[in-house]
């Protein structure tokens, strides 16, 4: 199953507005992601891992895949790869063994529990409190005694304040941590964490970790998807974009961003009839009055009013359906929707990432919610 993930979320990646970046924000969940899909998100992303399990009156499926190993009935999808039934808990298709079924439980960032155990991944952890055990956000987790950062026990002063803090930031009273390792920051107490990696105390400017040069600190703050302004200039993943208007400067959604005069595209201009016009709508793809894009390239669409992004990267217009930028064949374009977790489906089949699935029930395919 990982290697299935692997391929697929690989070959996949800009269905979800996958990109390699260096300096992203979702560095921060290197480890944890690369067991799951071993890739990282386009800065500022909550990143979908698509383990969340699916069913038809048949068969169970993980990522597209049936799971042979489950309960059509009775199987709850946790969280992160965990599901379980009425006898078994399961993790990415393999069964754990676990002394409590009744009481396992998902908590987030790949940490999973029941009454006896903590688990990281499918692992069992060695813990000194199970009961005081939570997990926190972007891979952070404690209990009572200890902290942990991807399944691995940290060095801390203060438990007691320790605290996640978004884009892979936390610290406790004494120090700031980013992906688990102490920064030398000069002021803990100001010290703030935006999104796409970017944070900040009084004195300094931080980029996953790393100090940037910035014009005024105080006036500085993100859009999203990597940009970020102060008062003076507009930056990309901390570089100085050299905007004309940093004033009417604006981040839409999935690494878009325009000001009054240009589009951009992940700190790219972008050529574009018209800018008044240009909106992002979601999964990469944008459009203005003229033209589709998907991330910066011009699609060849029949009905530009008619087309709407869906989810996963799935689109249409009145005419056809697309995956990634690229068209489908599909039986049906009116009755195709999209569902999450890179499924979608018309009235005759299911799709994964723009496969169709053999065998798979359309009329009765239905995502498992997460308990």
């Amino acid at each position: 199953m990982y290697i299935i993930l692997f391929c697929c979320l690989i070959s996949n990646n800009k269905t979800l507005g996958f990109h390699f970046q260096h300096k992203s924000y979702n560095s921060a969940n290197n480890r944890l992601n690369h067991e799951l899909r071993a890739i990282t998100t386009k800065p500022g992303l909550v990143t979908n891992l698509h383990t969340v399990y699916a069913k038809d009156n048949y068969n169970v499926y993980l990522a597209g895949e049936k799971v042979n190993a489950a309960s059509v009935n009775s199987l709850e999808s946790l969280d992160n790869g965990y599901a379980k039934d009425k006898s078994n808990v399961y993790y990415m298709n393999n069964k754990l063994d676990v002394v409590s079924v009744n009481s396992f439980k998902g908590l987030g960032s790949g940490y999973a529990k029941d009454s006896y155990n903590v688990y990281y991944m499918g692992k069992k952890l060695n813990v000194i409190s199970v009961s005081s055990f939570q997990g926190l956000d972007d891979g952070y987790a404690k209990d009572s005694y200890n902290v942990y950062y991807m399944g691995t026990k940290l060095d801390v002063i203060s438990v007691s304040s320790f605290k996640s803090i978004g884009s892979g930031y936390a610290k406790d009273s004494y120090n700031v941590y980013y992906m688990g390792k102490k920064l030398n920051v000069i002021s803990v107490s100001s010290f703030e964490a935006f999104d796409s990696g970017y944070a900040k105390d009084s004195y300094t400017v931080y980029l996953t970790g790393e100090k940037i040069d910035v014009i005024s600190i105080s006036s500085f703050h993100t859009l999203n998807n990597g940009y970020a302004k102060d008062t003076y200039n507009v930056y990309y993943m901390g570089k100085n974009l050299n905007v004309i208007s940093v004033s009417s400067f604006q981040g839409l959604d999935d690494g878009y961003a325009k000001d009054s005069y240009n589009v951009y595209y992940m700190g790219k201009k972008l050529d574009v009839i018209s800018v008044s016009s240009f909106k992002a709508l979601s999964g990469d793809y944008a459009k203005d009055n003229y033209n589709v894009y998907y991330m910066d390239k011009k699609l060849d669409v029949i009905s530009v009013s008619s087309f709407k992004a869906l989810d996963s990267g799935y689109a249409k217009d009145n005419y056809n359906v697309y995956y990634i930028g690229k068209k489908l064949d599909v039986i049906s374009v009116n009755s195709f929707e999209a569902l999450t977790n890179g499924y979608a489906k018309d009235n005759y089949n299911v799709y994964y990432m723009g496969k169709k699935m053999q065998d798979a029930s359309a009329s009765s395919f239905v995502l498992l919610k997460k308990q």
